[in-house]
């Protein structure tokens, strides 16, 4: 779970990144649509953060849960007991 939480604290740096550099060049854009377009991306940044982060945690559950079944399986294949 750590690569989670590393993972998670990733996407929420980019996202703050993302919100202050919106923030700071909102007033310098020369265009509404490119201030909107930057705005607009720095509010999405945190829902596909969200996606990334969720999907890397479903994966690496998986994948634990995964190696945990083989670990077993080769456990009690071996065993005095197992049979």
């Amino acid at each position: 779970m750590t690569s989670v939480a590393f993972v998670e604290g990733l996407i929420l740096s980019l996202w703050i990144l993302g919100v202050i550099g919106a923030i700071y060049a909102f007033p310098m854009m020369p265009a509404r649509p490119d201030a909107i377009a930057l705005i607009g991306f720095a509010v999405m940044v945190p829902f596909i953060g969200s996606v990334v982060a969720i999907g890397s945690a479903v994966w690496l559950t998986a994948h634990r849960h995964e190696k945990r079944a083989l670990h077993e399986r080769r456990r009690t294949q071996f065993s005095p007991h197992a049979h």
